[in-house]
């Protein structure tokens, strides 16, 4: 089947919003259940049914797992501030590119709190299927002295 220019946009944005879990998607709907089997809620699927003197304690086996890889997940990125690197894209931009790849360590790992960033990526990752983090600053000067 050969779809026009337009179809095949249509086709790849739906899928695009399903899978970063638009709302009323399936995959909103599993990220919104991961969340609660994360902070063990007795609701929905761990409801307790409707006998009296019933528990509702539920067993927190999600959030011990999660807790758990989290270390194992995040060592290979955070044990050295060398996973962040600049590379030149030309030879004569070699000595620019290390200065620029020191200059973006230090504003990651400083002043970002990189490790903390790193951290809520990973597990948002593992709770919610995707993890997704946007680290900036903004650099500004009081001009009332």
């Amino acid at each position: 089947m050969k779809y026009t220019d337009d179809e095949l946009k249509g086709i790849v944005e739906r899928m695009f919003r399903n899978a970063v879990g638009a709302p009323d998607s399936d995959m909103a709907e599993k990220r919104a259940r991961n969340l609660q089997y994360y902070l063990a809620l007795p609701e929905g699927d761990l409801a307790p049914p409707e006998i009296e003197d019933r528990s509702d304690i539920v067993a927190s086996d999600v959030a011990d797992t999660v807790e758990w890889m989290l270390p194992s997940l995040l060592r290979p990125f955070v044990s050295s501030k060398e996973s962040i690197q600049a590379r030149a894209t030309k030879p004569q931009a070699e000595q620019q590119a290390k200065f620029v790849g020191e200059v973006i360590k230090h504003y990651f790992w400083e002043r970002c709190d990189g490790f903390q960033v790193m951290y809520a990526w990973a597990k948002d990752a593992l709770i919610q299927k995707v993890g997704f983090v946007q680290v900036g600053w903004e650099k500004y000067t009081d001009c009332c002295d």
